[in-house]
Parts: structure tokens; sequence; C-alpha cells
């Protein structure tokens, strides 16, 4: 990460709640205080008649944005709007980090990309920085709300710069870039 001067687009795998500040203690301190992170928007305001969860979901959506500088993300409508924002994120020096598999793997399995990364890569044309967590899942896992103790392994790959790729190839490489980190 030493050679980058500019924002980036940090891309993950997805494993549990301990993914995103895993990865931003991982950071170098310049890019630790500068980077958002995209949030799946309908997890924190869909519809729910359960008010005690309405109100926890809210919470935790607040404190995000604050403490952790989450943004919402939409994965059912409204991606230009957060593409648009994404772009001025960039242009304000801020990089992002961006979950591509667009929910938590159950097994640790790396699962497919949504085809939306591409598109995303190819309108803001910033290098992206694959990343492989390993372990998270362990620690504060889907569906858990009690963490457990357990070591998470947060390994960076080389920036990959895209010029001519289609967005199904910017997905197609990026995902091997992150299975490749295993190895």
């Amino acid at each position: 990460l030493r050679e980058i001067t500019g924002p980036v687009i940090f891309i993950s795998n997805h494993q549990g709640f301990a993914d995103h500040p895993s990865i931003l203690l991982s950071l170098p301190s310049r890019f630790r205080h500068t980077t958002a992170t995209a949030t799946w928007e309908e997890f924190f305001f869909e519809e729910t008649s359960n008010v005690i969860k309405k109100i926890w979901k809210r919470f935790t959506y607040e404190y995000a944005i604050v403490f952790l500088n989450l943004f919402p993300f939409p994965q059912q409508k409204g991606f230009r709007a957060a593409l648009r924002y994404m772009g001025r994120l960039v242009d304000h020096g801020t990089s992002i980090l961006f979950f591509p598999e667009g929910r938590h793997s159950r097994d640790g399995a790396i699962q497919s990309f949504e085809q939306g990364l591409g598109i995303i890569v190819k309108e803001l044309r910033v290098p992206v920085v694959p990343i492989r967590i390993v372990g998270s899942n362990k620690v504060l896992a889907p569906g858990h709300a009690i963490p457990h103790r357990g070591e998470v392994q947060v390994i960076f790959g080389k920036p990959l710069i895209f010029k001519q790729e289609s967005p199904r190839e910017i997905v197609q490489k990026s995902r091997q870039a992150i299975i490749d980190l295993a190895s």
C-alpha cells in the first residue's frame, strides 16, 4: 500500500460482523481514518413490526455511521445515487471498503461477487486492493450477538489497476485476486 497515493477501493470477502473493524484496524493510519465502508442499506431499514428490533437497528446504524464511517449501499434500488455518492467520496480523497459478496459467507468459502462491483470500479477509476479475511466467522459469526475469542487474519494483496476491462472481467479478476491470497 506504500506505493498508493490516492484513494482506493478495498474489496474483501465477508465472513462475519468482525470483518469491518478487523480490516480498519489492519490498515495503515493514512487509510484507516479516510476510508468509508459500504453497508447493506436494506439490513438497517427493512420493514418490521418488531419495534425493539427497529429501534435497535436504528441505534446501531447511527452508531456505525459516526464511529465506523459506514454509508448505506442499496442492493434493491438506488444504485445510481450510491454510485454518485461514492464518486464524491473518492473526489475528496476518501477510500471505500466494499464487500462484493453482498452477504456473509456461512461456511467461510468465497461466494460469487455482485456485478455492481465492476460498474463501480469502471466508473470511479481508482486502484482496487484485494483483502482476504480469515477467522472472523469464528469471532462474531452471522446470527450471533456475542463475540468469541479468536484470531482474525487480514491479508492484503497488490493493488489491481483496471483500464479497458469490462465490468464482468473486473468482477472475475477481483474475485480471483482474493481467492489467490489464500495460497
